[in-house]
């Protein structure tokens, strides 16, 4: 789904995947071109998809722009990371450009094969 070479996309697209592997397109969409993100809403969650609430307190994508700088954790599992809450408010008080996400992966040679990219400043590895 994401290019580091620019948007090749000719038509526009709309995709997205659900569940840890699928949260990073979710947070990431605005940067490589997404107009929207889905999301569940308070009281009727959807399995799979974060919660409006989770994604305005922690992530505030309403900032993220093609020129934002990726940070995060590369973990699996990832939804105990509490690195979202703790690394993005100090980006925005301090208005660096940047977010901090939660990346599921089972391969990590795999991972950085694909996303060799300098949009992704800094990653954390953690093994479970």
């Amino acid at each position: 789904m994401f290019s580091c070479s620019g948007n090749n996309l000719q038509v526009p697209l709309i995709a997205y995947s659900v569940g840890e592997r699928g949260l990073i397109s979710q947070l990431l969409s605005q940067k490589f071109g997404g107009f929207f993100v889905y999301e569940s809403l308070a009281g009727n969650p959807i399995p799979g998809l974060p919660s409006l609430d989770n994604i305005q307190e922690a992530y505030k994508l309403e900032h993220v722009k093609a020129d934002t700088k990726v940070f995060g954790l590369i973990s699996k599992p990832i939804s105990h990371s509490k690195g979202p809450i703790l690394h993005n408010p100090p980006f925005r008080h301090i208005n660096y450009n940047g977010i901090y996400v939660p990346m599921f992966v089972d391969d990590l040679k795999e991972f950085f094969n694909t996303y060799p990219c300098p949009d992704f400043s800094g990653f954390m590895y953690v093994t479970c």
